[in-house]
């Protein structure tokens, strides 16, 4: 029977696997010595567009900045789909707790993007590498 709909051709980030780049997740013991293992981080290339595709933005070289796969999903579980001027109005008024939304997992990935920056500093990195 032939199929009712067709799947849509997805437009969003393209995946690009470096060859040289080892990118299964090695398991290495842990730092507890015990049983649990920790993974490393994928060191998959992907393409994060700074203005989303879905709100309007373009699929130029102007607005496409490659970025390893782990902080490009960390980044939009954390920022979802804002535009950097979104964010940096929400973080100029001091709005930080609305990104993380009491949850423990988006403290984390939080911390893995920035650190314990302020949110000045966050601003800054926002604009240099994400505007």
């Amino acid at each position: 029977m032939p199929r009712k709909h067709k799947r849509k051709k997805h437009s969003g980030c393209k995946h690009f696997e470096y060859p040289e780049w080892e990118t299964k997740a090695r398991r290495q013991p842990s730092k507890h010595g015990d049983s649990r293992f920790r993974i490393e981080r994928d060191t998959r290339i992907t393409v994060h567009h700074k203005i989303p595709l879905s709100r309007g933005g373009a699929n130029k070289e102007s607005n496409r900045k490659e970025v390893l796969s782990w902080v490009h999903k960390t980044w939009h579980r954390v920022f979802l789909n804002w535009t950097p001027d979104e964010i940096i109005r929400a973080l100029k008024g001091n709005n930080r707790n609305f990104f993380i939304r009491n949850n423990n997992i988006l403290e984390q990935d939080w911390f893995s993007l920035f650190g314990d920056k302020s949110n000045k500093e966050i601003i800054e990195i926002i604009l240099r590498e994400w505007s």
